[in-house]
């Protein structure tokens, strides 16, 4: 017999509390259709045991969800992931199915462990910077301009104080007139510097603060809260996991799939649990005069490496949580 939604619910509410009071959506459903056994085991092939979460319990279960948020029992947030770590957490619950669920809390770690011993990012800091005035331009023209009659305003106060400014507020003051220039003015960015924005206000921010004069506090407090309203560190964070990823993903094909490089480091790290998913196909033994290039022969990787990353890992997040004034 099927639970009713007033059963859901309470199981909802439970697990959330005690979760600490959150949790993310696709978490919760793994671990209460595993409570009430709505798990479906097929079979087990190698390292991975095959099996899904029944199609009716999704569907009871979301409806659960989303009637306890309009009836504001619960918060329901929506939100893209903001680093590897948060990757790792909550990503590998994105999937119906127990064997994509299984190979992702296995070699996730593996892959984050490579990125950051080898520094691996798409992107620096000072090409995120652009990407977000970019974006603003093709998506937000009325931020974008918002954010030049900003900038106006402080370049001026920044041309007026270097008059008087000691060398070394000069020099700083300086390089952040190039930087801002190039990012919401040289929209064809003819000048090549590529320190972060963030960085050069946080050294100016650093000298002026012990300053004992109005304006130059005024100052370091503005570029701050400019920084702060238009390079939004949630949109700093994720850009930056996605530059990560990129480089050990193919993320431009139909489905995406993993380097080569990566597959390599995750059967260097996970030999036995690489070696045991479907497909995979060990290097074959050469013999008589092949024998000297045996070891230039790379093994067959499983096809299931390939679904180990995909788009999904960009897109908006939900996570639960209990209001203040819900009572359990």
């Amino acid at each position: 017999m099927s639970k009713g939604p007033g059963k859901l619910q309470n199981l909802v509410v439970s697990e959330i509390h005690d979760s600490g009071g959150s949790i993310s959506e696709n978490s919760l459903i793994w671990k209460l259709a595993e409570r009430e056994d709505k798990i479906t085991i097929s079979h087990t092939e190698g390292s991975l045991r095959f099996g899904f979460i029944e199609s009716s319990f999704l569907k009871s279960i979301n409806r659960a969800i989303i009637s306890l948020s309009e009836e504001e029992g619960i918060i329901r947030e929506k939100r893209k992931l903001l680093n590897i770590d948060e990757l790792i957490t909550y990503y590998p619950f994105k999937t119906t199915k127990l064997e994509i669920l299984g190979l992702r809390q296995t070699l996730l770690p593996a892959l984050k462990d490579y990125i950051l011993k080898e520094h691996l990012a798409k992107y620096r800091l000072y090409q995120i910077e652009e990407f977000i005035i970019d974006k603003f331009i093709s998506s937000n023209k009325e931020l974008f301009e918002e954010a030049v009659l900003d900038w106006r305003k402080i370049e001026a106060i920044l041309i007026n104080m270097l008059i008087k400014a000691p060398i070394i507020e000069r020099d700083f003051l300086i390089l952040i007139l190039i930087r801002g220039y190039q990012l919401i003015i040289d929209r064809n960015r003819s000048l090549e510097y590529k320190r972060p924005f963030s960085f050069l206000i946080d050294k100016i921010h650093d000298i002026l603060r012990e300053s004992i004069k109005e304006d130059k506090l005024l100052l370091a407090k503005t570029l701050k809260e400019f920084y702060s309203k238009y390079f939004k560190q949630t949109d700093i964070n994720h850009i930056g996991m996605k530059s990560q990823l990129h480089e050990v993903v193919y993320f431009t094909g139909s489905p995406p799939s993993l380097k080569e490089k990566a597959k390599k480091e995750l059967y260097t790290r996970c030999r036995p649990y690489v070696k045991g998913l479907p497909g995979h196909k060990e290097p074959e033994e050469k013999v008589g005069k092949m024998v000297q290039y045996a070891t230039h022969v790379e093994p067959t990787y499983s096809p299931f490496l390939n679904k180990l990353v995909d788009k999904q890992a960009f897109f908006p997040f939900y996570f639960l949580s209990l209001r203040d004034d819900f009572s359990t």
